[in-house]
């Protein structure tokens, strides 16, 4: 290893201790409660789509952006200094390269657009859909303006679980070196490296050549990037291929000191290098529509797959069924030392290679139809879900909504796991939480609770779904165990507010307020509009009536559709004796009632029953 390498070497293993104590600090102040919960969110450019989209500024934002307008003038260093994944390939190339598996790099020019078309889609796309599309399909999505978001309590929410990170690390690394090169997922799969790309032009900060050069080629044999340096330092006396990514590799290996780094003209306006390509034009279309339609199955399959992952196992699904229609094709083909067929007859490598692609071909097919039947059902259901805890509000739908459910529910079949009655392997925890919404919708609360639950197990912490669950569960299961259940939630996550809100409301709606104060007291940013129902509660259980009133009167302001409230209210001026005031949020909540769900409708009933007798009393 070369003195420059091992620099860059300890340079990328410190972004790794970076990253790995970020971890560690997100981990320790949820668990042990330092900074209240609170760490730096995640230090990923990926999480600049939330800036283009909502306009929430993070820490990824902030980092992207530096790292665009520093290649601007440095050139595409990050890729080469700064990313981890690029230590996994250079890694992954080393290990090869000691067991004598030496990666040559599959030369695609259509495919290469790949990166920056999924970087316009992740990056531009929102912003084009809001601000040129949304004004005439959906004029209430305005802007919302600029926030900062840079401190998170949920630093794991865009990330995948362990499993797939392992997957996903595996295709980066072994997977897309073996098939497309060194670096090839830089290649071939990183959106980021779709805008380092084009601004690496514009940098004056370049790899150059002195009049020492005799040639050689060493510079090109040792470079990662698939540079062919010692051409283009002839040609225009500097390195102006964007894939260089600053490694220097190729300057600590000339031996006539010929090359170095420095300042100087840029590449905007040089001819590009003359390439050799492995794909006619032809040939270049089909595996683009390949591509395309690879990773638009794979993207968010089983519900785990992200998008990149869905790249890299787009670009690598693409070459590995094209190097089978190349052995099926010709007489004699080899894939670096393997022999795949030999004058016509399959080898044993040939033969596995093409088990391998029947096999990927077919899991591709059949999550490419799990995928269509999502769409399908989210088409269907377009503006139809209403949120869980509205719908039992509502009561189930009927008529031509009632069609219009059954009709998304019919879709969202197919998703389900072949044991299930569908045709996927796994369904997908979304697909099985908007079933369970529609389920809601139709009436049937029991499937759609045991849909719920499942989704509570299978997909990560989600306070929105755990909500929805415990609203509908709680009309089953006992009271103990609802409680019960809910505290041990509250235990694991003690900053899901919205959660929190739901079983203070539960409680105090039971008439159980000392319990709901003792859970609201685990979390102190409740909404100020429930705390003022807890305040009167206390106050009340302290006998101090006169001193509750103005608590409960300010909630009731706050919170105007609560009639059940109003109804206490009304009992509380009654007994302090001021009877005009009781009269009028008697009858308010009187003339609201018939709105509320039947429970509730019930317990009106029961306070207006207490209320009247407590007036004939009087």
């Amino acid at each position: 290893m070369s003195r420059i390498a091992k620099r860059r070497l300890r340079v990328l293993l410190l972004v790794q201790l970076l990253l790995v104590l970020h971890v560690m600090l997100w981990w320790l102040s949820s668990y042990l409660g330092w900074f209240d919960g609170f760490t730096i969110s995640p230090i990923e450019p990926s999480e600049s789509i939330e800036t283009v989209s909502d306009g929430i500024i993070n820490a990824g934002a902030i980092f992207f952006a530096t790292a665009l307008l520093s290649t601007i003038v440095l050139g595409r260093w990050f890729c080469g200094w700064g990313c981890h994944v690029l230590l996994l390939q250079d890694g992954c190339l080393w290990m090869m390269r000691k067991i004598g598996i030496r990666p040559h790099a599959f030369r695609s020019r259509l495919l290469m657009l790949g990166p920056l078309a999924l970087a316009l889609y992740m990056f531009v796309w929102p912003l084009f859909y809001r601000f040129a599309i949304a004004p005439f399909t959906r004029p209430d999505l305005s802007w919302p303006g600029f926030s900062s978001h840079v401190l998170v309590r949920d630093f794991w929410a865009t990330f995948p679980g362990v499993t797939v990170a392992i997957v996903f690390l595996a295709i980066c690394g072994f997977a897309t070196i073996y098939t497309l090169g060194g670096k090839g997922f830089c290649t071939y799969g990183c959106p980021y490296g779709g805008f380092f790309a084009p601004l690496d032009r514009l940098a004056p900060l370049r790899i150059r050549v002195s009049d020492a050069c005799r040639g050689c080629g060493e510079c090109t044999a040792v470079c990662t990037s698939n540079v062919r340096v010692h051409e283009e330092v002839a040609t225009h006396g500097m390195v102006i291929d964007s894939g260089c990514m600053k490694t220097m590799d190729c300057i600590e290996a000339c031996p006539n000191d010929a090359l170095s780094m420095g300042f100087g003209s840029v590449a905007v306006g040089k001819p590009r290098p003359r390439r050799k390509w492995d794909l006619t034009w032809a040939q270049e279309c089909v595996l683009g529509v390949l591509m395309v339609a690879l990773f638009l199955a794979w993207r968010g399959a089983l519900g785990v797959v992200p998008m990149l992952m869905a790249m890299g196992m787009a670009a690598v699904g693409t070459w590995l069924l094209w190097k089978t229609w190349r052995m099926l094709r010709d007489a004699n083909a080899k894939w670096l030392r393997v022999q795949l067929k030999r004058q016509g007859r399959m080898q044993r490598e040939g033969a596995m290679l093409l088990i391998g692609a029947v096999l990927f071909a077919g899991l591709s097919l059949n999550v490419g139809m799990v995928q269509a039947a999502s769409w399908r059902g989210w088409s269907l259901s377009d503006g139809l879900i209403v949120p869980v805890q509205q719908s039992l509000l509502d009561g189930p739908v009927r008529g031509d909504t009632l069609a219009a459910v059954d009709a998304a529910l019919d879709a969202f079949s197919w998703t389900q796991a072949w044991t299930e009655g569908g045709i996927a392997i796994v369904q997908s925890p979304k697909d099985r939480y908007d079933r369970a919404q529609l389920l809601v919708m139709q009436g049937d609360l029991l499937q759609a609770s045991e849909q719920l639950y499942v989704v509570t197990l299978e997909a990560r912490p989600d306070q929105k779904a755990w909500r929805d669950y415990f609203a509908v569960q709680r009309l089953f299961a006992a009271p103990a165990y609802s409680q019960q259940w809910a505290e041990g939630v509250l235990e694991d996550h003690p900053y899901w507010t919205a959660f929190r809100a739901d079983v203070v409301d539960w409680l105090l709606a039971q008439g159980r307020g000392s319990e709901a104060i003792g859970v609201a007291k685990g979390q102190m940013d409740l909404e100020t509009a429930r705390f003022d129902m807890l305040r009167a509660i206390e106050l009340l259980q302290e006998g101090r009536a006169v001193q509750a009133l103005p608590f409960m009167a300010q909630y009731v302001k706050n919170m105007p559709a609560d009639t059940l409230a109003r109804a206490s209210l009304a009992r509380l001026y009654q007994a302090l004796g001021h009877y005009d005031r009781a009269q009028e949020h008697m009858q308010r909540a009187i003339d609201e009632g018939p709105g509320l769900p039947p429970a509730q409708q019930q317990a009106l009933a029961e306070e207006v029953h207490a209320f009247n007798a407590m007036v004939r009393d009087q």
